[in-house]
């Protein structure tokens, strides 16, 4: 169901003024600083919309540091449970505070990884690399994410990513925007020689994946 503009104005104005008397309007002006700010960087990565997300949430942060502890607790918990459903001893785990990964000038070996992180900066050229098996599983969660795969045009390709603020671009899209969520798989994916599996999940980030 689609909702009429006027009908998401009244649902934007019910929840600021929720806010508003339960948390006081100082927060809930923030919070709508914030919102602009997510708005505008879906659109395009603006930076003023980095600018308005990082006050707003600054401002919430120090008038409500017990609420701001309890959602980043939170937001740990379902990326953790996210992490468990990956297959024990099938695919090693390389989970820490930081991932900073990039293979881009020289041949390597693919290897199938998971890795569950607060941030993440990652560079893959697949193009470049030699798979230990004929398909790879690699596993991406964290709250922040700047993610770059060049990808074979000949291997199969199965993605299941979402990124709720920012963007996913890929060889298909339908435009540059990107897209928020995407599951999608190559139509002869089993018959291919290489398969790649990639499952990305990031609270903030920006994901791409093209054609090599």
């Amino acid at each position: 169901m689609v909702l009429s503009r006027n009908a998401i104005l009244i649902a934007a104005a019910a929840l600021y003024l929720v806010i508003g008397y339960t948390a006081g309007f100082i927060t809930a002006n923030a919070a709508l600083v914030f919102a602009l700010g997510v708005g505008l960087f879906r659109r395009g990565r603006s930076q003023w919309g980095i600018v308005l997300m990082a006050g707003g949430a600054l401002f919430i942060l120090i008038r409500h540091f017990a609420l701001f502890f309890a959602l980043v607790v939170l937001a740990v918990a379902v990326f953790w449970l996210r992490t468990r459903r990956v297959p024990p001893g099938r695919i090693p785990g390389r989970h820490g505070f930081h991932l900073a990964m990039r293979r881009e000038e020289q041949n390597w070996v693919l290897q199938s990884f998971s890795s569950w992180h607060l941030f993440g900066d990652v560079r893959l050229d697949l193009t470049r690399a030699v798979p230990e098996e004929p398909e790879t599983v690699i596993v991406l969660q964290g709250l922040l994410g700047d993610v770059h795969l060049l990808v074979p045009e000949d291997w199969g390709l199965w993605i299941e990513a979402s990124v709720p603020v920012g963007r996913i671009k890929w060889q298909h899209a339908l435009d540059d925007t990107g897209v928020n969520r995407l599951v999608w798989r190559t139509p002869d994916y089993e018959n291919k020689r290489f398969r790649l599996r990639l499952q990305l999940f990031y609270l903030v980030g920006d994901v791409k994946i093209m054609p090599g």
